[in-house]
């Protein structure tokens, strides 16, 4: 039986799709590999069209990190992927023209980069009951209720780690309900990310402290882990769910 490895690429040329000629292991030997890495702007892949070549069946980790895929079309051939990452590309959606969902067919997928593209709605993992730990820093995403991604995202119950930071979200007294009607649903949650939307970046303080009088599973909150004295300090504050309001926080700055 070939030996489980690992498919790299070395090497400067520049190419646009996954062929068995990128790589330079013998492809008898690299026949069922674990992981496919290609990282690097030096490869400006925009398709995952035409990998069905790599035996799907033993394929764990696929990391497409800093090329320039548009879509994840063609990700549904590796059904026992486990971890995908896929920051730093021009993804500016997942689900295809149709609104189906490739990753849909990878329900073994515990962990989703997709960090630092162009994402403008939050994409439906909702059949993804595996997920874990979910990145989608630093996108476009200005609105939670757009679409029906965020709301399906409670379905996926395991989810521990969720970042949505350095976006376009501006959470208010308006519509938090939204944000907070997900995240209620998310049981297991201990990491979230918020830091660099117009919101947070608003009101930092209070709003920490509300999430961490909200929230007592959080261990760490916008990339800083949670004090005990933050838990303690916080723990009977904001019992009745109001949204902090901007102008305290700024008037107990003025005292």
């Amino acid at each position: 039986m070939s030996e489980n490895t690992a498919l790299t690429r070395d090497g400067n040329d520049l190419v646009n799709t996954i062929s068995p000629e990128l790589f330079t292991q013998d492809m008898t030997i690299a026949k069922y590999p674990i992981s496919l890495v290609l990282v690097g702007e030096r490869f400006k892949i925009k398709s995952l069209h035409g990998s069905d070549f790599i035996k799907s069946t033993s394929v764990k980790e696929i990391d497409l990190r800093e090329n320039e895929l548009e879509d994840l079309d063609g990700i549904g051939h590796f059904q026992t992927l486990r971890k995908l990452v896929c920051s730093s590309n021009r993804l500016t959606r997942i689900n295809t023209i149709n609104d189906s969902l490739p990753l849909s067919k990878c329900s073994r997928i515990i962990h989703i980069d997709l960090s630092d593209n162009q994402i403008t709605i939050f994409p439906d993992f909702s059949e993804l009951s595996n997920l874990q730990t979910l990145n989608l820093n630093s996108n476009k995403i200005s609105s939670l209720e757009e679409g029906n991604g965020w709301k399906k995202l409670q379905e996926c119950s395991k989810l521990t780690n969720l970042s949505i930071g350095y976006n376009q979200l501006n959470i208010d007294e308006n519509n938090y309900q939204v944000l907070e009607s997900t995240l209620n649903s998310l049981t297991r949650l201990s990491v979230l990310e918020l830091q660099g939307n117009t919101f947070w970046d608003k009101n930092s303080s209070e709003i920490r402290a509300y999430f961490i009088s909200r929230y007592p599973k959080l261990t760490m909150l916008s990339n800083e882990k949670i004090t005990p004295v933050e838990r303690t300090s916080n723990i009977s504050r904001n019992r009745t769910g109001s949204w902090p309001n901007a102008s305290s926080s700024q008037s107990g700055n003025e005292k």
